[in-house]
């Protein structure tokens, strides 16, 4: 008769985890910022080439276009997480929102040029780091009215 044996075995990374070492986490977020400034113009240059694709597609594009939702959901998707890197936060928080706006739109089947423009500028004017807190605020308490209109159909 044989008998079955379970072997498990040691996995060298679960003793390098065990193992005290590395760098402190303090240590390691501020190392992380240090290098996120770095890319910070690069990204900043990428987002706003985003942005202006996302106008040139909504300005060339007819009335109502199906497409021109997902082209600019698509945008707007790829672009959310930049801002904290590029030093504007709140162009995320607009974008998530915007996201959640063309949703609702091809979700309901309904088309509003006027709230998309609003959007794009809105993405543009937070662009700007010198943009005062009050007015930043105002700018998203004013995208989340738009987008609570097309929520509640």
């Amino acid at each position: 008769m044989s008998s079955v044996r379970f072997v498990i075995p040691k996995l060298r990374l679960t003793q390098l985890l065990k193992e005290p070492g590395g760098l402190a986490v303090a240590d390691a977020v501020t190392k992380a910022g240090e290098n996120l400034v770095t890319i910070r113009p690069t990204c900043r240059a990428e987002l706003l080439a985003l942005l202006d694709q996302a106008e040139a597609t909504a300005k060339s594009s007819p009335e109502t276009n199906r497409e021109l939702i997902d082209l600019l959901y698509e945008y707007a998707v790829r672009s959310i997480g930049a801002g904290e890197i590029c030093g504007v936060p709140a162009v995320d928080v607009a974008l998530t929102s915007f996201c959640d706006l063309l949703d609702y739109m091809k979700t309901n089947g309904r088309f509003d040029r006027e709230a998309i423009d609003v959007y794009l500028r809105a993405w543009r004017l937070l662009m700007s780091p010198e943009l005062p807190a009050a007015g930043r605020d105002a700018v998203l308490a004013g995208l989340r009215q738009v987008t609570d209109r097309y929520a509640a159909d």
